[in-house]
Parts: structure tokens; C-alpha cells; sequence
């Protein structure tokens, strides 16, 4: 049995939308190569049983050491780590895809706080300063956005994670003396390891 990436109902067999919210339910997966060459099938997982993993390309370096943030249909969200593959709230598979990889860069005093994260609009927990968060999300586009209490101004860049890009890494820090948030793209090596 598969479920609604956006409500989480159960799917009937060859469902083309869901019958609870009406998004249209992903055709059936084909395989897809990935960057690194290797070839990578979507797996639709039942309750109980484990999910394919994220990330499914290697990336140059090892982050396990960063928590995998995971956010259920169900609303539920857990900091978790690369072997997470249910949500301990409900039971439910999560959905493999890739991450988001964040840091929040330090600032000057007065400015080094935490952020909220949303995701499409959605909160999606908190990141402190000079930590960084890794968030695991089905492939698709997603629109980032960080706020903190003195502002929410923030350049909300559109990332996309995808067989081709499944890991996308980015710094965000305040700028505009403090009135804005930046987030800005970066590469693996300008990434803290833990």
C-alpha cells in the first residue's frame, strides 16, 4: 500500500490522485541514474516495513554526525539519523528522496540566535547558531525560508532535489545589519562536519 505524499491517506492500487486532499499521486517511478552513475529505483514502502534510504549518490564527505531532520505527514518531526526510515510517532515509511543540508553561519553578538525553518511555508523546526541541520525530503522543489523574532525577511532561495542533485548544501546568516536573512548555496567543503 502506498500513501499521498501530501496527507499521508492511503492510496488505492493505481490511484492517479488522492481521494482525500486531490494532489496527483507521482507516476509509477521509473529508474533514474544519478550523478555518481549508479542506478536508483523508488521504493513504495508499507507501515512496517523499512524505506529506502535518502541519499541514494555517494557525497564526498561524512556527515552522519549532523541530525537527519525528518518532518511526517502526520506533523510529526524527529532529528533523527541516516538510519531513521519510519516515524516513531505513526509508524509511517518515510519518503526517500535527498537533503537539504544547512548552516546557520555565526554572527556578531546580539545577532548569534537561532532560526526557524519553514519549507514550502511549513515550520520545519529550529537550527542554533553556528550548528547546522541536515533535512531529509522527498525529491521535488521547495521553497526555503528562515526567520527569527527581530525579522522575517529572508531571500527565500528554491531549491530542487532530484536523482541528478540529491544533496544541496547552503549557509544562511543574517545580513543587512540584522534586518534580513541571507541564504546562499555552498559546496560540500564549506560544510562543518559535525
Amino acid at each position: 500500500m502506498s500513501f499521498c505524499i501530501r496527507c499521508g491517506a492511503a492510496l488505492g492500487p493505481g490511484a492517479r490522485f488522492c481521494t482525500s486532499c486531490g494532489a496527483q499521486v507521482a507516476a509509477a517511478p521509473a529508474q533514474q541514474a544519478t550523478a555518481a552513475g549508479q542506478v536508483y529505483v523508488p521504493e513504495q514502502a508499507a507501515i512496517g516495513q523499512p524505506a529506502q534510504s535518502f541519499v541514494p549518490a555517494a557525497i564526498p564527505y561524512d556527515f552522519s554526525a549532523i541530525p537527519l531532520r525528518h518532518k511526517c505527514v502526520c506533523g510529526h518531526i524527529d532529528d533523527g539519523s541516516d538510519s531513521s526510515v519510519s516515524c516513531p510517532k505513526c509508524g509511517r515509511p518515510y519518503q526517500p528522496g535527498g537533503i537539504i543540508h544547512i548552516y546557520r553561519m555565526g554572527n556578531f553578538a546580539g545577532m548569534a540566535v537561532g532560526m526557524g525553518i519553514y519549507i514550502n511555508g511549513e515550520p520545519f523546526g529550529h537550527i542554533g547558531n553556528k550548528k547546522s541541520v541536515r533535512l531529509a525530503l522527498p525529491y521535488g522543489q521547495y521553497v526555503l525560508h528562515m526567520t527569527h523574532t527581530a525579522t522575517r525577511d529572508c531571500n527565500d532561495p528554491v531549491i530542487t532535489l532530484s536523482p541528478q542533485t540529491p544533496y544541496v548544501c547552503c549557509k544562511a546568516s543574517f545580513t543587512n545589519a540584522g534586518f534580513s536573512i541571507g541564504i546562499s548555496p555552498a559546496q560540500p567543503s564549506e560544510m562543518p562536519l559535525k
